[in-house]
């Protein structure tokens, strides 16, 4: 798993790398590769959300304990 985030995290720079300009510019000229680094980063996300927690043994509890 580790070498599955690792390679998403460089694809991302990559991508990115690819950009000229402002982000809104790269949107509007440089959609495909826009749309690359956004499925990325939700693959990304959910790498770490699920997968890197697991693989640690980090539990998340999503109960609200406001200490009273």
């Amino acid at each position: 798993m580790n070498e599955l985030i690792l390679t998403t995290f460089n694809t991302l720079e990559e991508k990115a790398n690819q950009l000229n300009g402002t982000m809104n510019e790269a949107i509007q000229n440089q959609s495909e590769i826009t749309d690359e680094l956004y499925q990325k980063i939700k693959e990304l996300v959910a790498y770490l959300k699920v997968d890197m927690t697991n693989a640690i043994g980090v539990q998340i509890t999503y109960i609200d304990n406001d200490g009273d």
